[in-house]
């Protein structure tokens, strides 16, 4: 096989639901100069026959002899790879037939950008697509998001080959966020990150069997690197577990510990350093931020059925940030009772998948990305 320029890094483990799925979306891609990576993982189930039945030449396969995880898997890829670029697709996830060749155009053409993405689609269940991931497509945006957040998504990337294996690649000490700990390595040492706001590629979300406390502490660690670096935010142990529970465990703070993180928030955006040059973005980022967890704390409390909290959540949203039409409408839902108020959820999640609905109206949408 001729030299390609782009290497598709798949890992896969006890993949056999949704892998052939995954691989055949990679393999119908418009652009086809790529070869197709996949580290099986040490599976148990019939991944390894799944992938082992194809006979495209572009795929290469490794099996690793005993189970080292994904960190460790990828590492592994990058290894092995050849392309210039390294696109990232998991074993359960798929891509629109223009990722490969609308992601590498954007790097052949901003060679300033050392790893791109694009939007992306979330499959769950049998419900197909229902919503779509808020991925920032500005420079400034992206560094602000990285504060509290993966900035850009793991899946659907597409980045510099020799620029990953300058970083050393994936740190293995991180088992689950290990997308977001290079990318907040990437930025701290002025490597750009870009993304395309089209939807390119679709994630399933379901559950699995990640530690939920190790991930905790792997996102809390990025998120005090974070903010000690690209601030100049004094920020305590103590506050980076209230800060990374408003963003992901919002349901287990208090009112009065959501007050306590909701400041934090805001003085770590306020005091962002000058020299990255992201000031006027900063006051329209943090807005964002704070309604996404104002909204996520209020439906948390609808599911409690606190009506007192709820009321006081919803006139401190008002009271700090001016009128908004969703916060005025739980207040004054939330004097019939929690019935009504029980129903908001529901009418939201509603109006986000007509919004998706709407978002990929003009779109071709192969048969296998509705899961």
């Amino acid at each position: 096989m001729s030299q390609p320029l782009i290497t598709v890094l798949m890992t896969a483990y006890n993949g056999e639901n949704y892998l052939r799925s995954s691989v055949e979306s990679v393999l119908k891609q418009t652009y086809q100069n790529f070869e197709l990576v996949i580290i099986n993982d040490a599976s148990t189930d019939d991944s390894l026959e799944i992938i082992q039945s194809y006979t495209d030449p572009r795929i290469v396969v490794h099996s690793n002899a005993v189970n080292l995880g994904q960190t460790k898997s990828l590492n592994m890829g990058l290894k092995l790879a050849r392309g210039k670029y390294i696109g990232r697709m998991d074993a359960d996830d798929l891509a629109f037939p223009q990722w490969l060749e609308e992601l590498s155009t954007f790097l052949e053409g901003n060679p300033s950008v050392a790893v791109a993405s694009a939007k992306a689609a979330v499959i769950k269940g049998r419900a197909g697509i229902v919503r779509v991931l808020n991925t920032p497509a500005q420079w400034p945006e992206i560094v602000l998001k990285s504060l509290t957040f993966s900035p850009i998504n793991h899946v659907g990337s597409v980045g510099r080959r020799n620029i990953l294996l300058e970083m050393g690649g994936y740190d293995e000490n991180y088992h689950v966020p290990a997308d977001f700990h290079l990318w907040s390595r990437l930025i701290r040492q002025g490597h750009r990150l870009g993304v395309l706001p089209r939807i390119l590629v679709a994630i399933r979300f379901h559950e699995e069997n990640q530690s939920k406390t190790k991930n905790q502490e792997e996102m809390m660690r990025i998120i005090y690197d974070n903010v000690r670096y690209l601030t100049s935010y004094p920020i305590e142990e103590r506050e980076v577990v209230l800060l990374y529970k408003l963003v992901y465990d919002i349901s287990s703070l208090t009112y009065e510990d959501f007050k306590e993180a909701s400041v934090i928030l805001e003085s770590v955006y306020r005091q962002i350093k000058s020299s990255l040059g992201v000031g006027a973005f900063v006051e329209k980022s943090l807005a964002e931020q704070q309604k996404t967890a104002a909204m996520k704390k209020t439906f948390a409390s609808i599911e409690k059925g606190d009506l007192e909290e709820i009321r006081l959540l919803s006139r401190d949203y008002i009271n700090h940030h001016g009128w908004c039409n969703i916060f005025f409408l739980v207040w004054l839902i939330s004097f019939s009772g929690t019935m009504m108020l029980r129903l908001l959820p529901r009418i939201y999640d509603h109006l986000q998948r007509l919004g998706i609905q709407w978002a990929l109206r003009s779109k071709t949408i192969p048969k296998w990305i509705h899961g």
